[in-house]
């Protein structure tokens, strides 16, 4: 019988149990995890909405209350105010969020790069970030005004509301930290022109990373991805820009160093058989992250490979996963095997390489795809 090796996507069992280890299982010598650093900010968000309008409510009552009606000191502060005070903070932090949109938008069009941000997930962002400080916000209404609302209904609502979410975000933020990445690099920061591949689309290399990077543009056979250039030009940013992108779309990726591959891969062919690998549900685990198995994910990024094409060993590993595409970031050598490690697998390289920019009188980097899809140099 054939083996299932596909990875589900995290749903609401693992979702609890990452956050359980966020706020119960961390310790001061663990680093935070992604997912426990984005459940903080929301409770600060939440926080500051709450905060924010009991200041500001008392401040309005102070200035605008107790002059006109002459209360004494022991007087309640106005429910009306305090409502007010919800609303002019509710609409402050739209209006700031709105502003950090456009400046972003600014600033991308100012840029060189030539992936775009992806707008939509940039926008439910700040969408998340406004309506925790909304959940915030009325929290201090329920909570300290004379309100005519149901206080009950109203808190399960919120709470509701707030899980909801809450789910997507939590999704993404662990299928990042289980692919066990270095750092968290979007492409669009990636600050160069990919220049054109002959004998593929248009813009090739763009599109080839373009391709990589989405879970949903799955080959019939293995792909790989080959990155190779000089100290500084950018492979490992491009590598983890491309992993980056395919977990915020849900994808089952991971990162590897081709030394810990050929350690973890030794460690499985000991302990147990492949198929007993990938029926054990074994999980690794670092510094406080669930991390997906290396052979049954759907991305590979191997790290610090010397040259093309690979060892033996490494090949070796890499065939054991599951990973329909893998991505190589090897050394300086140039990428010119027309050759694809396995048949029917099928090849493709970019080139990378350090450029001056003249106008802006400094270095930047810059990728030339070099290679098509069968391994070739092109012109």
């Amino acid at each position: 019988m054939a083996i299932d090796r596909r990875l589900p996507k995290p749903g609401p069992y693992e979702i609890a149990k990452q956050v359980y280890l966020d706020l119960f299982g961390k310790d001061v010598q663990s680093n935070p995890t992604v997912s426990y650093t984005w459940v903080a900010d929301q409770w600060g968000h939440l926080g500051l909405g709450f905060v924010l309008t009991v200041v500001l409510w008392r401040s309005l009552d102070w200035l605008v209350a107790r002059p006109a009606v002459g209360l004494g000191d022991g007087a309640r502060p106005s429910g009306l105010l305090l409502k007010l005070a919800c609303l002019l903070v509710v609409a402050a932090f739209a209006a700031k969020e709105w502003g950090d949109f456009q400046r972003e938008k600014a600033k991308k069009a100012e840029s060189a790069g030539q992936f775009e941000i992806d707008w939509p997930l940039l926008w439910w962002n700040i969408v998340v970030a406004w309506f925790y400080i909304v959940v915030g916000a009325i929290w201090a209404v329920l909570l300290l005004g004379s309100t005519r609302l149901s206080v009950a209904p109203t808190a399960i609502f919120l709470v509701l509301a707030s899980l909801v979410m809450a789910y997507r975000w939590l999704q993404q933020k662990i299928c990042f930290q289980q692919a066990g990445l270095p750092f968290l690099y979007r492409l669009s920061s990636f600050p160069s022109h990919l220049q054109l591949c002959s004998g593929g689309c248009v813009n090739g290399a763009v599109c080839t990373v373009r391709r990589f990077a989405d879970p949903d543009q799955a080959g019939a056979v293995r792909q790989h991805l080959v990155l190779s250039g000089p100290r500084g030009s950018g492979r490992t940013s491009l590598a983890c820009g491309i992993a980056t992108e395919f977990a915020f779309k849900l994808g089952a990726a991971r990162y590897l160093t081709a030394g810990k591959l050929l350690e973890l891969a030794a460690g499985a062919a000991r302990t147990m058989t492949a198929a007993q690998w990938l029926t054990s549900g074994q999980q690794e685990f670092d510094d406080g992250r669930i991390l997906w198995q290396w052979d049954r994910v759907d991305l590979l990024v191997v790290d610090d490979v010397a040259h093309w094409p690979p060892p033996a060993e490494l090949l070796q590993a890499v065939g054991q996963s599951a990973a329909q595409r893998v991505v190589w970031v090897v050394g300086e050598a140039e990428f010119n095997s027309p050759d694809a490690p396995n048949r029917p697998d099928e090849v493709t390289g970019i080139r990378l390489r350090q450029t001056s920019d003249t106008a802006a009188g400094g270095p930047v980097t810059a990728a030339n795809a070099a290679v098509s899809e069968d391994g070739r140099d092109q012109p």
